[in-house]
């Protein structure tokens, strides 16, 4: 997961509270914690992006100018495979200096699996807020996740019908005695290719090309 840099975490900070960030002045409050990360992996929005909990922050975005120190930090970084949290989430835990605070920055990022639970509840965030989930909020969100697999499950597919080739015909081709079985331009590519041949189905090529012009 690709965290945010300095300049993008002073302005989440700056903006006070939304969609994707919360404020902790301290992680006594734990429980909290875990729900908001949990809401944070739930992508209920469908932003794409790792919401923030600063911890050592308070709530008008103030510096609480609280201890960032190791035992902190170990006790954060815990959220991530002590159990509360199903599927496991994608987190980072960084002691990070924003706008002249020390914080403790958690980053959680949007799961392929939603949706994700916390001690067996789903938690969504709306705006600033963080709320259970309702029936029509799971189901969103179980729709996600099956649009994902079927998007996965493409992508293998189409990866099975490309392969690389390396074509007898090129052995004959490049001969130095005896007629080519290929014409010399193809003879030529093949053999700045070492012979070998991307083969895919007409319609995965297609993909394939798309793709590449986007690159």
């Amino acid at each position: 997961m690709a965290g945010y840099s300095d300049s993008e975490l002073a302005a989440l900070l700056r903006g006070g509270e939304s969609q994707l960030v919360e404020f902790k002045r301290n992680a006594a409050d734990s429980a909290a914690i875990r729900r908001n990360v949990c809401a944070f992996a739930n992508d209920l929005p469908g932003t794409g992006k790792a919401g923030v909990v600063f911890v050592g922050v308070k709530n008008d975005g103030r510096c609480e100018n609280a201890a960032i120190d190791e035992p902190l930090l170990r006790q954060l970084s815990e959220i991530r495979s002590d159990g509360a949290i199903m599927p496991q989430p994608s987190l980072t835990v960084e002691k990070r200096a924003v706008d002249g605070c020390e914080v403790a920055v958690v980053q959680a990022a949007p799961s392929a699996y939603p949706p994700v639970r916390c001690d067996g509840r789903v938690w969504v965030r709306v705006g600033p807020t963080i709320r259970q989930a309702n029936a029509d909020d799971e189901r969103r969100l179980s729709e996600k996740r099956r649009a994902a697999g079927k998007f996965r499950r493409r992508r293998e597919v189409g990866r099975r019908r490309c392969e690389i080739r390396v074509d007898s015909r090129y052995r004959r081709a490049v001969q130095p005695h005896g007629r080519a079985r290929v014409p010399r331009a193809e003879a030529d590519q093949r053999h700045a290719n070492g012979g070998a041949v991307l083969v895919c189905t007409p319609m995965t090529l297609v993909a394939l090309l798309k793709t590449v012009a986007h690159v």
